[in-house]
């Protein structure tokens, strides 16, 4: 098994955080009381270190994450617009799509599919910008769930896979996503 190391992201300056963890593989982003934090392998956590600082980051190193308290349910939440709802954790998985992967359609829905944006691809392909997938889920009790805060939020109710394994979807570094996300 890999292992996982943590970094709180204090964001000193202005830079291209997307950029930053889109050049990284896989990783895990959790905000918690206002507290950004980035979980990657150990193997590539230098590099980590490295990128961040030149986007204007620190990356702090700390201790494995806090026990999720058991009385927090999931919800899914399919933007990247920022929460600041006390007693929440906000979890964000980023995956960075070759790209191949980022030229083919994303799933095979019926009724919701958007045809690609050429232009937007044509950048991915030339490597002027980059595509990531992403699935983000918010843990909350049951009374924050259903508060007008995170009216956006789907609680997953029957299928507990959908946490790890639900639906990804699709964004692009230039559109400074989860620099907001992170709170910039």
């Amino acid at each position: 098994m890999t292992e996982i190391v943590r970094f709180r992201l204090d964001v000193a300056a202005p830079g291209d955080i997307d950029w930053a963890i889109c050049s990284l593989p896989n990783l895990c982003l959790e905000r918690r009381e206002r507290a950004a934090f980035l979980e990657c392998a150990a193997d590539v956590a230098d590099a980590a270190r490295t990128l961040l600082a030149r986007a204007g980051a620190r990356a702090v190193a700390t201790a494995a994450s806090p026990p999720r308290p058991a009385s927090l349910l999931p919800a899914r939440v399919s933007d990247l617009a920022p929460l600041d709802v006390t007693g929440t954790i906000d979890t964000l998985t980023v995956r960075v799509l070759p790209a191949g992967e980022a030229a083919r359609p994303a799933g095979r829905r019926l009724f919701r599919r958007r045809p690609p944006d050429a232009a937007r691809l044509r950048l991915v392909l030339r490597g002027e910008d980059r595509m990531f997938a992403w699935r983000r889920i918010v843990w909350a009790d049951r009374t924050t769930l259903r508060s007008p805060a995170l009216g956006r939020a789907r609680p997953i109710v029957f299928d507990s896979d959908a946490v790890t394994c639900g639906e990804e979807l699709r964004a692009f570094a230039r559109d400074g996503a989860l620099a907001r996300w992170i709170g910039r």
